[in-house]
């Protein structure tokens, strides 16, 4: 059955649900790091599993590369006691704690957050901040999701077809070949096979036409998309900024602080103890996430964001539910897919799966 769209009787109690929910969650991912830290790899052993990606994987149903995402955030956040706090209690959103540990330090980081919260500093404005040192900032929107057909010729046909493999042999030992008599390995071995390929093509077909300045405007071609998304990114900036000045400041209801209690290190069911707390955590976060799903497939839906003085749903996701724009559409994406097999959704609220 196709999905069907969540009913907004009462807006403002879905924008402050899914407020705190944003809240929450950003807590549940430290107490899971702080966990994750805790297990020895002789402690994954015990469990049954070789790795600590399989543990993840098959314990708490989550990536392994999520796993090591939050046990480095819980790492970090090690040296920075009050952030952590901020963070833990909800004071701080997710979105905003992992721009400040990039920034403070254990020295300044509790002016950090006294400065966020007591100022109002947001995401965007964390952002500029990283840009102005010079340090990276990901993108964290989700690219638009299209359909695309396409016509293949023979040569794309074969690369799906069993006879690649062949093909990819003989590539491999003409790399080997051209190593042997001198070139070195990368990008040096590629263009001389390139080269020497481009000859024998030549000397069979003379009259070939090769536009000389290939290269070049493949360069001013990524010089100019990477020009248009750079002047994007300013059009949004700015319109985020007018309408953040026009707008007063989020007021998020913290949600029930989260309490943990891990076992001591020399207590002999420590191990245990501590997959059972991960399990329950992993169960947890699972349940919050179907319902942080279904509250942003109303809002996106409905366009509510708008109604509520943001300039982009991406605007949204950062500053008012505190996680990044990719990770939520990740989560509504889930929630449409559930109407066509609500079975799942049961099966994973209930925690069969």
């Amino acid at each position: 059955m196709p999905f069907t769209a969540l009913t907004m009787t009462d807006p403002d109690h879905h924008d402050d649900r899914i407020a705190a929910l944003g809240r929450g969650l950003g807590a549940l991912r430290l107490a899971l790091g702080e966990g994750l830290l805790r297990p020895s790899t002789g402690d994954i052993h015990d469990f049954g599993f070789p790795t600590f990606e399989s543990y993840v994987r098959e314990a708490l149903g989550r990536t392994g590369r999520w796993g090591a995402d939050v046990r480095g955030l819980a790492r970090r956040l090690r040296d920075l006691p009050h952030l952590g706090a901020a963070l833990a209690s909800g004071r701080l959103s997710l979105s905003v704690v992992e721009l400040v540990a990039r920034l403070a330090t254990p020295d300044d980081e509790a002016e950090w957050v006294d400065r966020v919260t007591a100022r109002g500093v947001n995401v965007r404005q964390l952002r500029a901040e990283l840009k102005d040192k010079k340090l990276e900032v990901h993108d964290d929107a989700l690219a638009p999701r299209v359909s695309i057909a396409i016509t293949v010729d023979r040569v794309d046909a074969w690369a799906r077809s069993p006879g690649f493999a062949i093909l990819a042999k003989a590539f491999e030992q003409a790399r080997i070949m051209v190593e042997a008599v001198g070139a070195r390995r990368g990008d040096e071995t590629i263009e001389a096979m390139l080269a020497e390929g481009l000859g024998a093509l030549l000397a069979s077909h003379p009259d070939i036409d090769l536009p000389a300045t290939l290269g070049g405007a493949l360069d001013v071609a990524g010089a100019e998309a990477r020009a248009f998304r750079l002047a994007l990114q300013a059009l949004r900036d700015r319109a985020e900024a007018a309408v953040e000045a026009m707008r007063p400041n989020d007021d998020v209801a913290p949600p029930a602080v989260l309490v943990v209690t891990w076992p001591d290190a020399d207590d002999p069911t420590a191990a245990v103890a501590i997959d059972e707390q991960l399990r329950s955590l992993a169960a947890t976060l699972a349940m919050r996430d179907i319902e942080l799903g279904e509250l942003a497939c109303a809002i996106v839906d409905h366009e509510a964001w708008r109604t509520f003085g943001y300039a982009s749903f991406d605007h949204y996701c950062r500053e008012r539910i505190g996680l990044a724009p990719s990770s939520v559409a990740t989560r509504v994406a889930l929630t449409h897919r559930f109407g066509n097999v609500p079975e799942v959704r049961t099966a994973l609220a209930a925690g069969r799966i």
